[in-house]
Order: C-alpha cells, then sequence, then structure tokens
C-alpha cells in the first residue's frame, strides 16, 4: 500500500469512525426494510387467501339456497302453478332473511372501516401495507444514493476506498440480509421460548425416585464409565436430591422423599463423581476436560451437576451437609473454570462460610477460596481478594474476648490469599488505602457526627492493622512494601485526630500497628512524640480519683469520663504508652544516633517519674530511663572508636554486628523479659493486671457507673461503642452541673453530668469553625 495523503488522515481522524457507525446504522436500516417487505408480502398472500376462501364460502351458500328452493317444489306427479303456489315457502323465507342480515351486516362492516380510515382533516389514513411500501421506497432510495456516494469516494480517493476494503469489507457491502436472517431467528426463538405449558403437563404430579432406581443408575455408572444415559439419570438425582427445601428448583417431575434414597444419592456423588467425570472423558488429573472429544457433549451435564452443587451449598442448612458439599467443591475446580457465573455463586456461598461460626467450615471455605484463587483464570483471583477483604470487614465490626480468635483467623486467611499473587495485591492495598485516607480526610473536614463515628470505630481500626499485617508479610518492594509510606502518613494522621485522654486506648492501637511496620521494614517511624503526648496528660500525672475493676485496652477504643480518672485506667493507658516507648526505643538502640534520639525523651521521662502519682507508672518510667541512659552510653563509646565519617554506611554494619556479649543494655532487657506471642515485656504488661488485693469503690461511685453504662458486659468500667453513641451522642453540647453541698459532693455530681455530655468532646467546633 502507498503513501496514505493527507486528505485520507485527516478524514480517518475526523470522519471514519461517524461515517463506520453511519454505514452499519443503514446495513441494519436495510435488514429491517427487508424483513418489512417480506412481512407485507406475507400479509397480501393471506388476505388474497382469506379473500378467496370468503368467496369459495359464499359460492356454497348461494349453491345451499339453490338447493332450498328446489326442495320447496311439490312432489306430486302431475303438479300444476296452483300446486306449487300453495307450497309451503316457510322455511325458504327464513333462510333468505338470515342471508339478507348478513349482507347488511358486511356492507355496515365495511362502511364502518372505510369511515375509520379517515383522519380528522377528512384524509384517509395510510395502511400498514403502504407505510410499508414508502418505507420501502425510501430505504431504496437512500441505498441508491448511498451507491453512488461510493462510487465517488472510489473515483477521488482510491487509497482510502482500499483501506477500508481490506481493513472491513462487509462495510461496502449494503446488501448482506445476514442480519435480518438473525433476527428473523432471534423472533422465533423467543417465540419459542415464550410459549407456556400445557395445562396437563401442570397437573401431572412428580415422579419419586425410588432406592432401586438409584443402585441400578450406579451400578451401570460403574459398569460402563462411557455410557452417558446413567450418568444423566445419576445427575437428575443429585439436583432432586440438593433440592429437597426448594421444590422450585430442578426438574418438577421427579423429587427424592426417601432419608435413605437421599443419603445414598449424596454419598456416591460426593465421593466418586469427580472421578466418575474423569473417567468419562478419559483423562487424568493434568490434563484439562477441555482437552478430550466428548467434553461438548458433556458440557451441559457437568454445568447442571455444578449449579446443583452450588445450590445445594446454599440452601442447606446442615453445617455437616455443608462440610461435605465444600470438600467436593474444592475437588471439581477444574471443571468450574468453564462456568464463570456458577463459580461467583460459589464464591459467595464460600465467603459466607468463612465468616459464620463454625471452625470447620471456616477453614474449609478458606481451602475452597486458595484453590479457586489458584486455578481459575487470572481475573477470577481478583474477585476472591475483593471477597475475603470484604468479608473481614463485616466480621469486624466490633471486637470482644469473644470473637477475637474469629477475627484473627479471618486476618491470616486474608494474608495467604493475598500472597498468592503480589502484584495484584499491591493494587487492591492502593484502593483500599486510598479508602482509608478518603475516610479520614472527610472526618478532618467535615467533623461530622458520621465522618467521625467512622474513624473511632473498630472496623477502620481492624482494617487498619490488617494492611499493616499485610505489608509485614510481603515487605518486599515487587509486592506491598511501597504501601508501607502511605499507611504511615494515614497512621500518624489518626494520631493526631484523636486527641484527648479518653481517646487514648485508640492511638495506642494505631502505634502499636506502625511499631510493627517500623521493626519488619527497619524504618524510622516518629511514635516517640505521640506516646510521649500521652505520658502528658494531666489524667496521668493528677491525683486520681479511686479504684475500680482493670481496664483491658485491647478490647477498648475510648474511656467514659468517669473510667479515665480512675487510678486503673490511669495506670493501664501509662503503662500501655511506656510499653510501646521502650519497643519504639529499643529498636533503634544500635543506631549511632540513639544518644541523640534519646535525649529529649530522656528529659520528658525524667519529668514524668518526679510529678506522676502513680507509685507504679513513677518506677517503670524510672526503670526505662536508667535502661536507656546507659544504652546511649554504650552507643557513645563505640562511636568513639570508629575512624570513617559518620556519613558511612560502615557505621551502622559496625554497630549492628557485635556479639551477644556486648549487646545494648536495653535490647538485652528487651529480648529476655518479652513474652510469647506478645509485644509487651513481662515486666510492663504484668504490671497492669488486677492485683489482688481490690480497690474498694464508693458506692455513689459505682452507682454513677453503672447509672451511666460505664461497666460493660464483662464490668471492665468501659462503655461499649453503641452505648456511647446511644446514649451520649457525639459532638453535642452537655449540660453544666449544678452545685451541690460539699467539694467532694460537686465532684462527684459533675463526673455524673459530664458522662452525659458528647463522648468526642475534644472533637467539638464552635460554629466559625
Amino acid at each position: 500500500m502507498g503513501k496514505v495523503s493527507k486528505k485520507t488522515k485527516k478524514f480517518e481522524r475526523s470522519h471514519l469512525q461517524d461515517e463506520i457507525k453511519q454505514r452499519k446504522r443503514m446495513q441494519r436500516v436495510n435488514a429491517t426494510r427487508q424483513k418489512r417487505e417480506q412481512r407485507s408480502i406475507a400479509n397480501r398472500e393471506r388476505a388474497a387467501a382469506d379473500e378467496e376462501q370468503q368467496k369459495k364460502k359464499q359460492n356454497e351458500d348461494e349453491a345451499k339456497i339453490l338447493g332450498t328452493l328446489s326442495s320447496g317444489q311439490p312432489q306430486q306427479a302431475g303438479g300444476s302453478w296452483e300446486n306449487f303456489l300453495s307450497g309451503d315457502f316457510t322455511n325458504f323465507m327464513e333462510q333468505q332473511s338470515d342471508a339478507d342480515e348478513f349482507s347488511d351486516d358486511e356492507e355496515s362492516d365495511d362502511a364502518s372501516e372505510d369511515a375509520a380510515k379517515e383522519n380528522e382533516f377528512g384524509q384517509p389514513f395510510q395502511s400498514d401495507e403502504d407505510d410499508d411500501a414508502g418505507q420501502l421506497s425510501k430505504a431504496k432510495g437512500e441505498i441508491k444514493q448511498h451507491k453512488k456516494d461510493l462510487e465517488q469516494l472510489k473515483k477521488k480517493d482510491p487509497e482510502f476506498y482500499k483501506f477500508l476494503q481490506e481493513n472491513d469489507g462487509d462495510l461496502l457491502d449494503i446488501s448482506d440480509d445476514s442480519e435480518a436472517e438473525e433476527m428473523e431467528g432471534e423472533e422465533e426463538d423467543s417465540k419459542e421460548n415464550h410459549q407456556s405449558p400445557s395445562d396437563e403437563e401442570d397437573d401431572q404430579p412428580a415422579r419419586q425416585v425410588t432406592l432401586a432406581e438409584v443402585n441400578k443408575q450406579i451400578k451401570q455408572v460403574k459398569k460402563n464409565s462411557t455410557a452417558l444415559q446413567p450418568l444423566r439419570r445419576l445427575v437428575q438425582a443429585f439436583q432432586s436430591a440438593v433440592s429437597i427445601q426448594d421444590s422450585n428448583y430442578g426438574d418438577a417431575d421427579l423429587r427424592i422423599v426417601d432419608g435413605e434414597v437421599f443419603q445414598t444419592v449424596m454419598t456416591y456423588c460426593l465421593n466418586n463423581m469427580r472421578e466418575v467425570f474423569d473417567k468419562y472423558l478419559e483423562i487424568d488429573g493434568t490434563k484439562k476436560p477441555s482437552s478430550s472429544s466428548r467434553w461438548k457433549r458433556f458440557r451441559a451435564i457437568a454445568k447442571v451437576y455444578l449449579a446443583s452443587l452450588v445450590h445445594g451449598l446454599v440452601e442447606l442448612s446442615d453445617p455437616i451437609m455443608a462440610l461435605h458439599l465444600l470438600r467436593h467443591a474444592a475437588t471439581m475446580v477444574p471443571y468450574l473454570q468453564y462456568f464463570p457465573k456458577i463459580s461467583k455463586n460459589l464464591l459467595r456461598a464460600t465467603m459466607k462460610a468463612l465468616g459464620g461460626s463454625e471452625e470447620a467450615l471456616r477453614i474449609q471455605a478458606f481451602l475452597l477460596s486458595r484453590s479457586l484463587a489458584l486455578e481459575m483464570p487470572f481475573p477470577f483471583i481478583e474477585s476472591v481478594f475483593k471477597g475475603v477483604y470484604i468479608t473481614f470487614q463485616r466480621n469486624t465490626k466490633f471486637t470482644t474476648n469473644n470473637n477475637k480468635a474469629s477475627q484473627q483467623f479471618l486476618a491470616q486467611c486474608v494474608t495467604e490469599i493475598y500472597s498468592l499473587d503480589r502484584a495484584a495485591a499491591y493494587e487492591h492495598g492502593f484502593v483500599y488505602l486510598r479508602q482509608l485516607a478518603i475516610e479520614l480526610r472527610a472526618a478532618l473536614t467535615k467533623k461530622s457526627k458520621e465522618a467521625v463515628g467512622h474513624i473511632l470505630s473498630w472496623k477502620f481500626l481492624n482494617s487498619f492493622e490488617l494492611w499493616a499485617r499485610l505489608i509485614c508479610a510481603l515487605p518486599d518492594e515487587d509486592s506491598m512494601g511501597p504501601l508501607a509510606y502511605p499507611l504511615i502518613q494515614i497512621g500518624i494522621g489518626c494520631l493526631r485526630f484523636a486527641a484527648g485522654a479518653r481517646l487514648v486506648p485508640f492511638r495506642l492501637h494505631i502505634c502499636r500497628a506502625l511499631q510493627r511496620v517500623a521493626e519488619t521494614l527497619e524504618i524510622y517511624v516518629p511514635l516517640s512524640p505521640h506516646l510521649l503526648a500521652v505520658l502528658d496528660l494531666p489524667e496521668l500525672s493528677s491525683k486520681p480519683k479511686g479504684g475500680g475493676p482493670p481496664v483491658e485496652m485491647e478490647f477498648v477504643l475510648r474511656l467514659s469520663k468517669t473510667v479515665v480518672k480512675r487510678s486503673t485506667a490511669a495506670d493501664a493507658l501509662g503503662v500501655g504508652a511506656l510499653a510501646l516507648l521502650q519497643r519504639h526505643l529499643a529498636q533503634h538502640c544500635r543506631s549511632p544516633a540513639f544518644p541523640e534520639l534519646f535525649f529529649p525523651i530522656g528529659m520528658s521521662l525524667k519529668k514524668f517519674s518526679k510529678e506522676s502519682q502513680s507509685a507504679k507508672l513513677r518506677k517503670l518510667a524510672k526503670d526505662l530511663h536508667d535502661r536507656c541512659s546507659l544504652t546511649s552510653q554504650w552507643c557513645e563509646n563505640h562511636r568513639e572508636k570508629v575512624e570513617f565519617k559518620p556519613e558511612s554506611l560502615h557505621t551502622i554494619k559496625f554497630l549492628s554486628s557485635n556479639s551477644e556479649k556486648d549487646k545494648p543494655v536495653l535490647e538485652k532487657y528487651q529480648g529476655e523479659n518479652k513474652t510469647g506471642g506478645s509485644d509487651e515485656p513481662a515486666e510492663i504488661k504484668n504490671a497492669g493486671q488486677k492485683s489482688q488485693k481490690q480497690v474498694k469503690i464508693d458506692d455513689q461511685d459505682a452507682e454513677d457507673s453503672f447509672d451511666e453504662g460505664n461497666v460493660g458486659s464483662s464490668d471492665d468500667g468501659m462503655e461499649s461503642d453503641e452505648e456511647s453513641e446511644a446514649e451520649e451522642g457525639w459532638l453535642e453540647e452537655g449540660e453544666d452541673s449544678e452545685a451541690s453541698g460539699d467539694e467532694e459532693s460537686e465532684e462527684e455530681e459533675a463526673d455524673y453530668d459530664d458522662d452525659k455530655e458528647d463522648e468526642l468532646e475534644e472533637f467539638e467546633f464552635s460554629d466559625d469553625e
């Protein structure tokens, strides 16, 4: 092909797509015109046949009338006109009057039809045949004009005409009537599909499957593995078995009522059907079903069986039966890849079982979802990623001691599934982290009750911790590692957002997740300012109001105003902050910059150890300060011995290559006192536990806690999320407490009224803001 002219290029840019659309539209119009012409011809032929039949019937009526007339003549021999006139003409006159009435009716109907054909302007309406003929002639004129345009295009720009012939020759042929034939075929199919079943079939009762029939089909399948008819009947029996609770599904003429028949069908199918399928197709585990020459004939049977399997998984409520169905579905995954719709329905049922309460079902559902992600074609693994993450979010709206184990299991399942395809995991992680960032931005800008509630919720926190866990599990640069930076930015934004003593538990959860990421990726995350801000709160430095039950920080997001002033809550908050601060410093204890890092922290710890009213917190802060001071001296001594510049990377390697005997004090203490499966040292963790001697709570304080809902279901002195939202209300100003007699009673009544205020007092804004 020669060089394309500028005119052709300009036409391709500006008008080619419109020209192609116009020509395709003309093809559709042509097909429609031809179809209308055929229908018009058929109507004319039908009208001619009806007219001929009507004339024939009229001739028959006339012959009948003449026959009646002749029968009215006298039959006596030698009859005369007088005898003829005296004959009985009654029957003949009645028939003649009926014929006259019939002709009058026809004339009136014809007149009414003629009148109906005139419109309000006195002009006759155009019939359908005339309309079709006019449209057909118009279409023929358009086609002739279009052919002339093509001839001119061929003369003016033969190169472009040749280009159209090579790329899409059908566009130049506007007389193709294949589309019309397809449309006619579709109409005929739709007519056949919409035909209603006869009443006789609806009235027939369903036939019950017997045990002898099932055993006979099983024997035939075992005897001849290539016989299709016994296998088809066995699949029909399985379809009836899984629809035992749904009479509208499957074959309505075949039902299983006997329990023994149900057990026989289900046992054989779930244990042997995969092997039966492979034998019929003559394949082994390494070949695909589509490689068999019998697959086209067998595809419909496999589709019915797999659809019935999914239906049984959805409808049957027995956990043991659901477990067997899930196990069997895992063996049928190679056949599911040819039926995407059935596979998606199976994935929905699997995700429902994964989020259920049965442990065995959850484990088997995870194994099945993993098999689907591995063996199904590529786009399907993204559906599995989305399904497991949504299942995790639906089951982590609240975290308690009872469901903590199941949530950890779901988090591990998400981690295992996402590790199957790291590139796709990065894409999904980017999208979902962006969603968390959007929610945080909405809370910072709108400052509304709903936006704040999205951030300060277990759902948001569990999702944040899940992505931190995934980044720690897949820290490579070609996987989830690059998502560490946006995750850290979201976490720091949450720490700045959740200010105040009552939201310290939420901040500690965020800090713990960020510290885990920092240790895994060996990066620095500025957590010390946020942890020191917790120690500077007045609730931790002032004298506690009284004792109470211990606060389980693991299952708390925020505290009530009454609980946060108690000694047990202050100790729990201080212990959690000191534990994370020690862990943060122990991570960087081998860094050459540790002395400079510890200097401002050491001043804050020293100040806190003097001002705190809790002897427990003073001791923990002083011990941490002393250990960090010794570690700082260790780093300074090793820095003095080096002879290269600080900018050299050998400095870090030198400090990290010391023997086990020459460890920093902080690192040695952190390793020796760390309990198994916990992120906190044993000494700090045990410091927050409940002591043997219970602190008595005065009657008035206990009454206030019970009335305000501060004691949860486990009597831990905390408000649940739902109670705080319903009873206190978010972002609403409360009423001031009334003054009472002495100073102590005033403080107690003020605390009682403060609990009725907004649970998030820190997020109350003025009208100007």
